[in-house]
């Protein structure tokens, strides 16, 4: 009887560390499955061919004629994208159409060889600002393919922001207003009309081309010769412009895509593939650990622990846990929206939401990024959804007040005038929900901000908050005033 104890024990202990993680599972896969169907009463949880959108009908597609164009069109070369002026105080810009000289990191003088660029490609420029008058812009995505899906339409949509960008900086420069008015304006409907695509990928792009032709707009109404109908018409497509419209369409297929990575990365081979494709290694083999444990033992351990006991934990209840982390999170962003939309307000809903994502991926320690595509990042985007809505708030208010001053001579003593002849309502904040904050200067020039993420009020403070300055990094968000001849040369 002594010596079957220890074997008893053995088989005790074993017996033991076999049931934890086939209780683990239990548990996870439990509580995974109860938050699902909560979501699915509620009507927000939605397969892969729910959130997929229905196909376009009875409606003038842009996509296939811009593609077409883009093809053609050259991308401007990265030498020849003008540059603002740099080394400006917070809070100024250099007007970089009216610089005589443009110098760049490449060359002294960037025009010559810019005019040349674009002339050279004058007929496809034409063609794309009227292709970018179409209703709607739908690419053609095999959304069946879920995270596996391609995106060959991005890189393009990039280009044409940087080319509509450039192209009105040299209109400007060359004395042809009406064609850089049509660049940028061309610009924003498109970025207004691509609104089809509930992919989190595609907002992010969507912002960065918006932001894009905010810095253009402000270059625009430095240009003191717009008619009121000119101002008008470029205001109406910033109006069109509305992320909020397609955010909860969005999170359904950040769920769905969730949902269906889980799925798919139960087997060995998926998993490898996806940790590849996010930059890692793939596992090694059997034999390949063994080689590793002569070489370095140590590392041999590490090798053949994550290819085994770690997977089979994967395998066994982690990946539930992982696939409920990443729904919460997903929700916590996808209520945020809605409260923001509701309230007018961004810095409260996404304040609450950034803690709770924070909350959950602690839940999970060593969380891999290559398992699900949004999980860690949801808190950043929230952030650039919040400072792109009150990027546009800013560039709505500027334009009425350009409007304002061409009509009366002057810019408004407070923003309620500009209701309701040159806006519906008085300019919101969408930081805290307040007015924008606007005050007329005794030089006759304005100041005009919306407070930053950090949701205080600095009195207008564009210190910059990040390493590389922008007036959307400032302690403030303030619509920047132009820098004088001095300032751009000094």
């Amino acid at each position: 009887m002594k010596r079957r104890l220890p074997l008893i024990f053995i088989l005790a202990v074993m017996a033991v560390l076999a049931a934890v993680p086939l209780l683990l599972g239990v548990r996870h896969r439990s509580a995974l499955e109860r938050y699902r169907q909560s979501l699915r009463a509620s009507g927000q949880l939605k397969t892969l061919a729910e959130a997929t959108p229905a196909p376009l009908v009875n409606t003038l597609n842009g996509a296939p004629a811009l593609t077409s164009l883009l093809i053609r069109l050259p991308a401007v070369p990265t030498e020849l994208q003008p540059l603002s002026a740099r080394g400006l105080p917070a809070g100024k810009r250099g007007v970089t159409w009216s610089q005589t000289i443009l110098p760049t990191e490449q060359t002294t003088n960037v025009w010559p060889a810019l005019r040349d660029f674009l002339s050279t490609n004058a007929t496809d420029l034409a063609a794309l600002r009227s292709a970018c008058d179409a209703p709607v812009f739908d690419f053609p995505l095999r959304y069946q393919d879920g995270i596996k899906m391609l995106f060959p339409h991005l890189p393009s949509a990039k280009r044409l922001a940087q080319t509509l960008a450039a192209d009105a900086l040299l209109q400007l420069h060359d004395g042809h207003p009406d064609a850089a008015l049509a660049d940028v304006r061309g610009g924003v409907q498109f970025v207004a009309r691509w609104n089809r695509e509930p992919l989190l990928i595609t907002q992010l792009v969507r912002i960065a081309i918006g932001s894009s032709m905010a810095n253009s707009t402000w270059e625009l109404l430095q240009f003191r010769g717009w008619t009121d109908a000119d101002l008008a018409a470029l205001q109406g497509a910033w109006q069109e412009l509305d992320l909020s419209a397609i955010a909860d369409r969005t999170f359904d297929m950040e769920q769905a895509w969730g949902q269906e990575a889980a799925h798919n990365l139960l087997t060995r081979a998926d998993h490898d593939a996806m940790q590849v494709a996010m930059g890692g290694n793939p596992s090694p083999t059997f034999s390949e650990i063994l080689n590793s444990c002569l070489d370095d033992p140590r590392a041999g351990f590490d090798e053949a622990w994550d290819r085994y006991p770690r997977w089979w934990a994967f395998r066994l209840w982690r990946c539930h846990q992982l696939e409920l982390v990443n729904l919460q999170q997903t929700q916590a962003a996808r209520e945020a929206c809605r409260a923001a939309a509701a309230s007018g307000a961004w810095f409260g809903p996404t304040d609450q939401a950034k803690q709770v994502i924070a909350g959950l991926e602690a839940t999970v320690p060593r969380l891999p990024a290559y398992v699900f595509s949004g999980d860690s990042s949801y808190g950043s985007v929230l952030s650039k959804f919040a400072a792109f809505q009150s990027q546009r708030s800013l560039v709505l208010a500027a334009i009425a007040l350009e409007r304002y001053r061409l009509k009366h001579g002057q810019y408004p003593e407070h923003s309620a005038q500009l209701t309701p002849e040159f806006l519906a309502a008085v300019p919101r904040d969408d930081m805290d929900g307040q007015p924008l904050r606007y005050r007329r200067n005794a030089d006759g020039t304005f100041t005009l901000y919306s407070i930053g993420e950090d949701g205080r009020d600095d009195g207008g403070d564009p210190t910059p908050t990040r390493t590389l300055p922008s007036w959307l990094h400032g302690k403030d968000l303030l619509w920047p005033q132009p820098a004088s001849a001095a300032e751009v040369e000094g």
